[in-house]
């Protein structure tokens, strides 16, 4: 009996150090992927700060072709976003967290005309407790090109900002918000994940 109680003790004691485990992996990939998403919600506010520049009728042809420079900055760097590589994994890649996520189709001067996926694979759930899991990944489509295209969006931008095209810039602005409101999302579907590990650790430290 005593040798029993002792394996049952032994068990219990494995779960919960690999429950810890769990809950410190998933947090650092989540918290990883937040600061990600933190960096987008900053280039979607440049951006939309842009448009409303270039949608005005104070600014000349001239000045929209510098405003789409900048813009076509921010497209390099959402790319980057897209596929940020942790120390572990690309971040956006789901179950195919092996090989970035995104890819570029560039044009003769090597702008991007188009971004494309391979498929970001589906969300990594593990476990965090007894009967509790959690997933501690965010896939790629789910911030990027569900609903508003991110990328599509910003190089529609860009185009009609060269082609001094303000109306069209206007109702930009409409796939813009709709943009930001999908990446806030994204934030509070990675903060609510978060505040569900920290519950689960405080369980776990009072049991």
């Amino acid at each position: 009996v005593d040798a029993l109680t002792s394996m049952n003790i032994r068990t219990k004691i494995d779960e919960i150090e690999q429950y810890s485990r769990n809950i410190n992996w998933s947090r650092s990939r989540l918290r990883n992927t937040e600061s990600a998403v933190d960096e987008l919600v900053g280039a979607f506010q440049r951006l939309t700060s842009l448009t409303v520049q270039g949608a005005s009728d104070s600014y000349t042809a001239e000045d929209k072709l510098s405003i789409a420079a900048e813009v076509n900055e921010l497209l390099e760097h959402v790319v980057s976003i897209a596929n940020y590589r942790s120390e572990i994994d690309y971040a956006f890649g789901g179950t195919n967290s092996d090989v970035p996520p995104y890819t570029v189709v560039r044009d003769a001067n090597g702008e991007i005309i188009e971004v494309t996926t391979a498929g970001t694979g589906n969300d990594i759930s593990i476990e965090i407790g007894d009967g509790l899991s959690i997933k501690s990944t965010l896939q790629g489509k789910t911030v990027f090109d569900q609903g508003e295209n991110l990328f599509n969006v910003i190089i529609m931008v860009r185009d009609h900002l060269r082609a001094n095209e303000t109306d069209n810039l206007r109702e930009d602005l409409n796939s813009i918000n709709n943009s930001a409101e999908q990446i806030y999302n994204a934030q509070a579907q990675i903060g609510a994940r978060l505040n569900r590990i920290s519950a689960a650790e405080s369980r776990a430290e009072n049991d």
